[in-house]
């Protein structure tokens, strides 16, 4: 499968530079959207997922706010409410966390 039909993955704008850059290797979303060793196309470039892991919301936003790009726990919390408004907002909430990397890094 060539880039061009793999899936893309819409990621805000704001993260641009660190998926780019390989400094933001995950993106957590209320539900599992893919297996392991699936591929997908973000800002023009061809990642892969290493894990998908099942965690809790607030697990992730106080340790695993820096691999989501974020500075802090309350700016990962900022964007989740806007990411997600509907998908609930509860520290215990079970959420999956997709972590990535540039394909050619793992082949």
């Amino acid at each position: 499968m060539t880039s061009s039909e793999l899936p893309k993955m819409n990621m805000p704008e704001r993260f641009r530079a660190s998926v780019l850059q390989g400094t933001k290797l995950a993106m957590t979303r209320p539900v599992r959207f893919a297996p392991v060793g699936s591929r997908f196309v973000a800002f023009g470039q061809e990642f892969v997922l290493v894990a998908v892991r099942e965690l809790t919301l607030d697990v992730v936003a106080t340790y695993l706010y820096r691999v989501e790009g974020f500075r802090s726990k309350e700016d990962f919390m900022e964007c989740w409410y806007s990411q997600f408004p509907d998908s609930g907002c509860e520290a215990g909430q079970t959420v999956y966390v997709h972590m990535f990397t540039k394909a050619g890094q793992v082949d």
